[in-house]
């Protein structure tokens, strides 16, 4: 089996893959392509003026061509991401962009939302523009327990649980996750929500934000980011043909059970995944899956240890994740 991982500059590498999807082309575009339609065309400039500020990346990240802080005129700060000209060259940070643009119709409070965007084919130049998460990554937060010593409060885990989790059903099912269920007839299908895979669940792909959401005691908000590996399920469908949106990706150990195939339960593996290194404060997933939250209940352990079902068809979908973990903490806090 061919893996995927990173190259030595840190970029991803793509795996030989296996389609696991057997349904036939549709002649229908998908939704994703049909909303971006709608915004007529990808900028080719920026809608606002930014000022760079400084990097805070160089050629790391999903585009690779550098992180940096900028700012609005109004003195706000956001986050610019620059892809290299390959990445243009071969459409990668179009994918991105049209993804970012699908899933903020409406935008959801734990996925960091895209306020500005170009892509200059003939100059093969583009950035994305996103709002700013004053804390960086989760592994900041993870290695400053680290040098404490110290687990994370349980009641913050959970709070975090959830919030990733709503974000990850959204990708999945959209803001109405239960309107899949009434789905009868294809034009149901056709029409209702697009399923985003993300396909690069990590700690390095978790941002946070000072301040937690209305309802939460946590003093954080957790945001899922870096979708320069998603695709949509029926972008996959209407491009058969299109090999690279069939390959799995995915950063070394961070591989679950099933790959090379991917699905959605394979991003509930990886959010799972992730929930397990808050748990034993480490970025990677080099821990005893059995029992995955050590010195916390048994609730939780069970919890992340059921988004981590080996099986991928005994595993959870998001949503389900999701109920189970706004009910468990619910009666525990």
């Amino acid at each position: 089996m061919q893996k995927a991982g990173r190259d030595s500059n840190g970029g991803r590498r793509r795996a030989g893959g296996h389609d696991m999807y057997s349904s036939p082309a549709r002649n229908n575009k998908s939704d994703v392509q049909k909303k971006t339609e709608k915004d007529k065309e990808l900028q080719t400039r920026p809608a606002h003026h930014w000022k760079r500020v400084k990097p805070i990346g160089e050629n790391r990240g999903g585009l690779n061509g550098g992180v940096f802080i900028v700012k609005d005129r109004k003195g706000k700060t956001f986050i610019e991401k620059r892809a290299k000209p390959d990445l243009v060259k071969n459409r990668t940070v179009m994918q991105e962009i049209i993804i970012l643009k699908y899933l903020s119709s409406p935008s959801h409070p734990h996925i960091t939302k895209m306020v500005d965007h170009y892509i200059d084919t003939k100059r093969c130049e583009s950035s994305i523009y996103l709002e700013w998460c004053d804390l960086g990554g989760l592994n900041s937060l993870i290695e400053a327990r680290v040098a404490s010593h110290e687990l994370f409060n349980e009641q913050d885990v959970w709070e975090w649980y959830i919030q990733l989790f709503s974000a990850l059903t959204y990708c999945h099912y959209g803001p109405d996750p239960k309107a899949r269920f009434q789905y009868k007839k294809p034009e149901d299908w056709q029409n209702g929500w697009d399923m985003v895979y993300h396909r690069d669940i990590k700690v390095d792909n978790i941002l946070v934000a000072k301040g937690g959401p209305p309802g939460q005691s946590t003093a954080y908000t957790l945001k899922l980011a870096d979708f320069g590996c998603a695709v949509a399920r029926r972008h996959i469908w209407t491009n058969v043909k299109d090999k690279q949106l069939k390959n799995p990706w995915a950063s070394r150990g961070w591989m679950a059970p099933e790959f090379p195939m991917f699905l959605g339960r394979t991003d509930v593996w990886q959010l799972g995944a992730v929930m397990g290194c808050i748990c034993n404060v480490q970025c990677m997933p080099f821990f005893d899956f059995a029992d995955p939250a050590p010195g916390y209940s048994r609730d939780l352990a069970n919890a992340i240890a059921t988004s981590m079902e080996e099986d991928h068809a005994k595993r959870p979908k998001a949503d389900e994740v999701l109920n189970h973990v706004r009910e468990r903490a619910a009666r525990l806090l």
